[in-house]
């Protein structure tokens, strides 16, 4: 059950930072003193700042619309067979979401229940 969870939760942090990896790309050009020479990147500070800014909002809105939504689960999730829903089985709103995300998953254990559904 754990490992599901986990192996889950690592299929999501994929798909950000491969996203996130793509925006590094894009703006790395954008700050570097070589112009937009492919070959030619310099790590500058501010890029860091923007890409770990980028990320944490796409983590924040990658969870918040996965699990808010009607699907109630992210890809990761959805490959692992595993449903977040309140107590009595409905969906979550994207406001308890976003509590479980900024409180680590404390705020689940008291309002959350995890489900995971029999697909067969």
């Amino acid at each position: 059950m754990k490992l599901r969870r986990f192996l889950s939760y690592i299929i999501d942090i994929y798909v950000i930072t491969f996203i996130s990896f793509l925006f590094y790309l894009n703006i790395s050009r954008s700050f570097s003193p070589f112009g937009s020479d492919p070959t030619e990147y310099s790590i500058q500070p501010i890029t860091w700042i923007l890409v770990s800014i980028f990320f944490l909002l796409l983590y924040f809105v990658y969870f918040g619309c996965f699990e808010g939504s009607r699907l109630k689960k992210t890809p990761g999730k959805h490959m692992m067979k595993i449903e977040f829903t309140s107590k009595l089985g409905f969906r979550l709103s994207i406001k308890e979401v976003l509590m479980k995300l900024v409180t680590l998953g404390f705020y689940s254990g008291t309002t959350l229940k995890k489900t995971i559904k029999n697909y067969r």
